[in-house]
């Protein structure tokens, strides 16, 4: 096994604790949040999430392309599922 292929494992076996040290900074960054309809664990599954992509992208060595598409497929649900 690679070194990027353990790191990639490392982050989707980490990416709940990855999720909550985020949220956890982003929350103390922003002195008020607006207009958000969702909770924190949804926030943090949102986020979660969207590591797993970058754990993926380096065990699979996906191209930036495929990852970028990816991402971009992420973005547009995390939009629709917090706008609901």
């Amino acid at each position: 096994m690679d070194n990027l292929h353990f790191l990639g494992e490392k982050i989707l076996e980490k990416k709940y604790e990855i999720a909550k040290m985020v949220h956890v900074h982003r929350r103390a960054d922003l002195k008020e949040v607006k207009d958000v309809n969702l909770t924190d664990e949804e926030i943090i599954e949102l986020r979660a999430n969207f590591i797993s992509y970058f754990g993926r992208a380096l065990m699979e060595k996906l191209d930036q392309k495929t990852l970028l598409d990816q991402i971009v497929k992420w973005g547009k649900q995390a939009g629709e599922f917090a706008s609901i």
